[in-house]
């Protein structure tokens, strides 16, 4: 049976935050990738995405701004793509359907190290779009690996139970 090729999902809005970030759904697209981003931001932004879906029109989809399309990206990705820091709602949404995190390092998320085992998704420096496209290309080989990629998403669903768990101590200690 052939291993599914990788679903990049994005539902930050294409804004100034995103921009650096092109070269990252170029290179997806380029090796095959799906792609499916919201229709919500800048309109220059939404020109641009708009014309690479203009070379790529099987691959990159462009759905409309909606709660429903954004479960839908969240629903059938493999990877989310996030401009900035992660906050507990998009972790939530990634435990939820067993979605993977690019995301700028420095959060919650740390970056995964397929020798060690550890890392609970795949960061990047938001200074350098390149370390993103890098990111990506990791996350792409690691998605081969059905093991590496269960033990990715199980990690995360630790570190989400370990945040909890200290947050209820911190309010019980509180009190």
């Amino acid at each position: 049976m052939a291993q599914k090729e990788l679903h990049l999902g994005v539902t930050a809005a294409l804004d100034g935050s995103l921009e650096g970030l092109l070269p990252v759904f170029e290179a997806a697209l380029s090796l095959g990738y799906e792609v499916s981003v919201l229709a919500v931001g800048t309109q220059a932004m939404q020109q641009r995405v708009m014309t690479l879906q203009e070379s790529y029109p099987t691959q990159l989809n462009i759905l409309e701004a909606t709660s429903l399309h954004r479960e839908r990206i969240d629903r059938r990705a493999d990877v989310l793509l996030s401009p900035t820091l992660p906050d507990d709602s998009l972790l939530q949404r990634c435990k939820r359907y067993h979605t993977v995190l690019l995301c700028p390092a420095g959060g919650p998320v740390t970056d995964y190290d397929g020798v060690k085992e550890t890392g609970t998704g795949f960061t990047y420096d938001p200074s350098n779009s390149w370390t993103a496209v890098r990111a990506l290309i990791r996350a792409a080989e690691t998605h081969h690996f059905p093991y590496d990629w269960q033990s990715l998403q199980d990690r995360l669903a630790e570190l989400l139970q370990a945040q909890r768990t200290s947050t209820l101590m911190t309010a019980a200690v509180a009190r």
